[in-house]
């Protein structure tokens, strides 16, 4: 991917040219960051269908629902991941407006809501253990595949419940595990994913 305009002038450096620091006003956001905006964008602006996304997966053997016995490489990881949390928020929003609503329209984001729950169930291991295992088999691959891992934890920290005292268990020993392994340096986002995790099984 090519580089932001103006991020840094390390071209000029190792022509022996100019020696001027570009100070962005914010830190230059890794690709990583970039594949997430276009992906969440397009599912945002209707041009993929989380939905259809979701069915289509099912139908096919896709997804994240195969557990630890399937691994993704990072552009399945970053793709489950948006949808997963495309289908999450837009559940929690219809949800919302279901209630605030009366008659008709409230029925209608009721079963909106119901239609992206029942997809993202289709998406996810059938329990909260089987989504952490899922993340920590990519920590665990040869050669670890810590990108798929942390956009795997986005899923696990925002999309399951934590509920059962054993998904919690299971949810701090996957925490464990991942901080050992320091796979949460491997992205911007890891850490902040560990802290939300944990935080939700408190």
């Amino acid at each position: 991917m090519r580089p932001r305009a103006g991020q840094y002038r390390s071209e000029a450096l190792a022509a022996g040219q100019t020696r001027t620091r570009a100070l962005p006003a914010q830190p230059p956001r890794p690709p990583a960051d970039e594949g997430r905006l276009l992906v969440s964008e397009c599912l945002r602006a209707g041009h993929l269908d989380a939905v259809a996304l979701a069915q289509a997966a099912e139908c096919h053997g896709l997804g994240l629902a195969g557990g630890p016995a399937v691994l993704h490489c990072c552009e399945e990881a970053l793709l489950w991941r948006c949808v997963c949390l495309c289908l999450s928020d837009d559940a929690a929003a219809r949800g919302l407006a279901a209630a605030n609503d009366a008659g008709a329209a409230a029925a209608v984001e009721a079963a909106a809501a119901g239609q992206r729950i029942d997809a993202l169930e289709r998406l996810l291991p059938a329990t909260a253990q089987g989504m952490l295992a899922l993340v920590s088999a990519h920590v665990d691959a040869q050669p670890p595949l810590f990108f798929s891992a942390c956009c795997l934890m986005d899923v696990a920290a925002a999309c399951v419940d934590y509920a059962d005292g054993s998904a919690r268990a299971a949810a701090l020993n996957a925490c464990a595990h991942l901080i050992s392994r320091s796979a949460a340096q491997t992205c911007a986002a890891g850490w902040a994913c560990l802290r939300a995790c944990s935080a939700a099984v408190q």
